[in-house]
């Protein structure tokens, strides 16, 4: 009984006797016998997306033109500079700001942390040393915005406000940059 049994469902697994509905029917033939269809062979499954690049460029390097200005605005000073800046992901960046100028101080160094929020725009917060006409030298507090055009893949252009805060020998001073970052990333 056991091998009729086998021998019954090896028959019927070699001749496909299951259930044939009239959709898996063809029609006949030019010949006359009823073909049965083949099964469309499912498309091939879609090919997994490249790798994702960095959206943006990790460094990136500028030289900086601007004018300064005291508190009151009375004096207006050329200002000039570089800024290395390591973007460590796509929102953050840390950098390096050295920059020099010819009256009201004569020069700055300081570590900003710079927030990239949307598109170009960007937020700058960093502390340094500044260095006075007099070679006095005290702590800053930079805090400012500005928003960076691409020209091409890699040159860029940014203008952008920055507010520098100290205190020196005779009190509190706020000085005010507007200036023009030209930059290479890479």
């Amino acid at each position: 009984m056991l091998r009729s049994l086998v021998a019954c469902l090896s028959l019927l697994l070699l001749v496909g006797a299951f259930p044939v509905s009239a959709d898996d029917m063809g029609g006949p033939e030019p010949g006359g016998t009823p073909q049965r269809r083949t099964r469309a062979t499912p498309a091939p499954a879609p090919a997994p997306a490249p790798a994702a690049s960095d959206e943006w460029k990790r460094n990136h390097v500028s030289v900086y033109l601007s004018s300064v200005s005291d508190d009151d605005f009375d004096t207006t000073e050329f200002n000039g500079g570089i800024e290395y800046e390591y973007q460590f992901m796509k929102y953050a960046g840390i950098g390096v700001q050295i920059e020099g100028a010819t009256g009201l101080r004569n020069m700055v160094a300081l570590v900003p942390i710079f927030i990239h929020p949307w598109k170009g725009l960007r937020f700058t917060v960093g502390g340094g040393a500044i260095l006075d006409e007099d070679n006095n030298s005290d702590g800053l507090l930079r805090v400012g915005v500005g928003y960076r055009f691409n020209i091409t893949e890699s040159i860029t252009l940014a203008p952008e406000y920055n507010a520098d805060m100290y205190s020196l020998t005779d009190g509190a001073e706020v000085e005010h940059l507007f200036g023009l970052r030209l930059g290479y990333q890479f």
